[in-house]
């Protein structure tokens, strides 16, 4: 079956599209992260009213930039091998070197999707391609039998990629180091699949929080001043 071609309007718009992503990315990479709706429009050679017809805010704008870095995310999840236990930490690993090499532009990003919750987003956000991968992982073990087949793909997808999003929310917010980011996050995965995985994987998976408990103990701030923060 043939596709149809797109319209030049179409064109154009997707056009618009790429050039205000690219522009978007490029403003977020600068010393402080900042990104004004007129200076990404100046940047991108569009009107100041372009970026907010295209994708409707600020927000959504910086949404898009960083579901650009799924497929990059993707494939190097893949690139760790192992089997899919081995993909859940590799994830973590992953992310966290990312965190790294651009730490301006995902602390805005972060940032963006963290007041787009606090707007009652929460919901379209659990549906972006940011947990696709996590999706997949959960999916490929349920089917070669390393999580138990009652567990709910999608669910269970949510819930890791709602404790992973948290997590760097707080790490955006300067709560906790990349090294504890880590650290929490393995631990929040390590336990979260030690309910679910098979009896034969199980102390693996334990062995993995156990090992960063006593750093986390030891980084334990005192009662009513946890690492975490949703509000900023």
């Amino acid at each position: 079956m043939s596709v149809k071609p797109l319209g030049k309007r179409e064109e154009a718009k997707n056009r618009n599209k790429d050039r205000i992503i690219a522009a978007a990315r490029q403003l977020m990479q600068a010393p402080g992260g900042t990104l004004s709706m007129r200076e990404l429009a100046d940047m991108a050679g569009v009107s100041v009213a372009t970026p907010y017809n295209l994708f409707g805010s600020k927000q959504e704008v910086i949404v898009a930039v960083l579901d650009d870095d799924v497929q990059a995310l993707q494939q190097s999840v893949s690139d760790v091998g192992g089997d899919p236990i081995d993909g859940f930490f590799g994830v973590i690993d992953v992310s966290v070197g990312m965190l790294a090499s651009a730490p301006a532009f995902y602390r805005t990003g972060a940032r963006a999707v963290q007041t787009d919750m606090m707007d009652g987003d929460l919901q379209r956000h659990l549906r972006e391609p940011r947990h696709t991968v996590l999706r997949q992982l959960v999916q490929r073990a349920v089917q070669q039998g390393f999580i138990s087949h009652k567990i709910s793909v999608d669910i269970f997808a949510v819930q890791l990629g709602q404790t992973l999003m948290i997590w760097v929310q707080s790490w955006a917010n300067d709560h906790v180091t990349l090294d504890q980011l880590s650290d929490y996050l393995t631990y929040a995965f390590a336990l979260s699949l030690a309910g679910v995985v098979a009896d034969e994987h199980k102390q693996r998976v334990l062995d993995k929080a156990w090992a960063v408990q006593d750093r986390l103990q030891d980084d334990w701030p005192v009662a009513g001043q946890l690492p975490i923060s949703v509000a900023g």
